[in-house]
């Protein structure tokens, strides 16, 4: 199995941006699709689809070209090493930059390749964070265990229950784009009004003011909350 020390760090770079996507698109799927993985990173069907074939063959990932792939064992633990760096980055970005919770996400993917040592020291600086501002764990920091529920999933029964936004599932771009531009971050209060088939209705509770909201139905399986029950 090649090494990822023994070849170009533009390559290295390219191989670790595609597996901490992979990582993230699993987080959501469970098996990650050529068009998604091409659509996050931005890049043709193609271009990821030959990727795939080369990471397969490297032994980082478990890949048939209609079947969809997943990371190894090895894909994995190189992929939370990106994580790693990512989360702790977009910590510092957030709290000490002030930083808004869309622009750490893009901005962490630049200091995904820095020296280790240079996010170590960060680290360090901020006493060790658990989670990253969107809620997802650092790694490192002891097993991820998912709190809450899955909005897609409990939206249907759930009509005029209240609940808060304690994670936003694999932080891809767009979507993290418009979550933040609706306000659907961590720690936002908001209740069910309405399901259709596109779209979920909500009623956002901000500062004393509420808002309705049209969430793509798409997004909402991004979203893990916690019902806020009434004392």
């Amino acid at each position: 199995m090649t090494s990822l020390h023994n070849i170009s760090s533009q390559t290295r770079n390219t191989i670790e941006d595609y597996l901490s996507t992979m990582y993230r698109l699993e987080e959501i799927y469970g098996i990650v699709r050529t068009s998604h993985l091409a659509s996050e990173l931005e890049v043709t069907y193609s271009t990821a689809s030959k990727m795939l074939k080369k990471l397969h063959e490297l032994g980082y990932v478990e890949w048939t070209r209609y079947g969809g792939a997943k990371l190894t064992d090895r894909g994995r633990e190189i992929a939370l090493g990106v994580l790693y760096k990512h989360r702790v980055s977009e910590c510092f970005l957030y709290r000490v930059l002030g930083l808004d919770l869309y622009s750490t996400h893009v901005v962490a993917h630049s200091l995904e390749h820095v020296p280790s040592e240079v996010i170590r020291r960060i680290d360090s600086y901020l006493h060790y964070p658990v989670s990253c501002p969107h809620g997802n764990p650092v790694p490192g920091r002891g097993e991820e265990k998912r709190c809450g529920s899955n909005l897609a999933e409990i939206s249907t029964v759930s009509v005029g229950k209240v609940f808060t936004v304690v994670r936003i599932l694999g932080e891809l771009t767009r979507a993290l784009h418009e979550l933040t531009r609706l306000g659907l971050v961590t720690g936002c209060v908001f209740s069910i009004r309405g399901v259709g088939r596109r779209f979920l209705e909500l009623e956002i509770k901000s500062n004393g003011t509420c808002r309705l909201v049209k969430l793509p139905v798409e997004h909402a399986r991004l979203l893990i909350v916690s019902e806020v029950r009434s004392p």
